[in-house]
């Protein structure tokens, strides 16, 4: 009898034991559909929530976009970088001209221009009723004979002028036109028998015929030239350099014009 009494005492227990496990089991799976559900809603009912959570990732990254662009536009940086360069070309083009003083100094060791050349407006562009001086006459000489060089005479007279100063040393030691002690009289103004004996000599020069065939005796004053000139003004008168007066006269002692001295050098220039 004690026996049937504990197990009928075990049965109510057992049976009290099952039933809370049933509810807990039953607790449990409420509990997990109901997660479920919450999951389910939270899945299902809101899903723009998933769409709208999307865009603003997207949006959060284009937004940065234009701060990336305005940094960009911030950065004139840049322009640091390009003047930077700018200081390069500066050396370089000093560098380059640096180079070219040193070709630059070639001229300067090189001896100076040629003067231009003489020409015969010395004497065809002075005033024709003006005398002509022993200067004027050498120098339109030593042009006709072709600029011929010769060494500088050192005469207290010539002057400055590289043209005359040739020209005189040309006529003096060519002996057309003697010096005339340390002056060589370049102002001097030259008489009709001493431009007779010039020309004669410069006609010589050129290896002329030099003969003469007359004398002075149709002129009324042909006594009057010297015994120096005599030959060439003989020549002169010959050759046609030179003509007398129509009353008979030479006048040898008269100064020659620059006029009349222009037509005895044509005249010698065509027989030549």
């Amino acid at each position: 009898d004690e026996a049937d009494e504990d197990e009928e005492e075990e049965g109510p227990r057992g049976e009290g034991l099952g039933r809370r496990i049933g509810r807990a089991l039953l607790n449990t799976l409420l509990a997990l559909l109901a997660c479920l559900c919450l999951l389910w809603a939270a899945v299902n009912i809101h899903p723009s929530a998933v769409s709208i959570g999307a865009k603003p990732i997207r949006r959060a990254t284009a937004t940065p976009t234009p701060t990336v662009t305005e940094a960009p536009a911030a950065a004139p940086a840049e322009p640091a970088a390009t003047a930077a360069p700018a200081a390069e070309p500066t050396p370089r083009p000093t560098e380059a001209p640096q180079a070219a003083p040193a070709a630059a100094q070639a001229p300067v060791t090189a001896p100076p221009p040629a003067r231009p050349r003489a020409t015969l407006a010395v004497l065809f562009g002075a005033d024709p009723y003006s005398p002509i001086s022993r200067g004027v006459m050498a120098e339109t000489l030593w042009i006709l004979s072709g600029l011929p060089a010769a060494e500088n005479a050192g005469f207290s007279d010539q002057g400055t002028d590289t043209d005359l100063i040739q020209a005189v040393a040309w006529a003096d030691r060519s002996g057309i036109i003697p010096g005339r002690g340390d002056r060589f009289g370049t102002n001097d103004p030259i008489s009709r028998e001493e431009i007779a004996t010039i020309l004669f000599r410069y006609a010589a020069q050129r290896g002329k015929d030099m003969r003469i065939s007359s004398d002075m005796s149709a002129w009324a004053d042909g006594a009057a030239v010297s015994a120096g000139n005599h030959d060439a003004v003989i020549w002169a008168l010959e050759r046609g350099v030179m003509t007398g007066f129509a009353d008979g006269y030479l006048h040898p002692a008269q100064n020659v014009l620059c006029g009349e001295a222009i037509e005895m050098i044509k005249v010698i220039q065509q027989t030549m």
